[in-house]
């Protein structure tokens, strides 16, 4: 249920007019919906606040396979 939590706060806070960027830190790829999500949203709307979504990852083995999975939504990532 906390995934599910978390999914929500990112879609939800993807639309606050406030909110210039998204940082979540993660070792698995359940929160790829939520961040595609959020990234497309954007996409339809005039007003871009939200100029960036960087996902910390924890999992070095993991860390290739989602950078490249995520390249076509434009979410950044980073090996922490």
């Amino acid at each position: 249920m906390v995934d599910t939590l978390i999914a929500c706060d990112i879609v939800s806070i993807s639309d606050d007019q406030n909110v210039i960027g998204l940082f979540l830190v993660s070792d698995d790829q359940d929160h790829f919906p939520s961040l595609a999500l959020a990234n497309s949203k954007q996409s339809y709307k005039q007003n871009k606040h939200l100029q960036s979504i960087l996902l910390g990852i924890k999992n070095e083995y993991n860390f290739e396979f989602i950078t490249e999975f995520l390249k076509p939504f434009n979410i950044k990532t980073a090996l922490i």
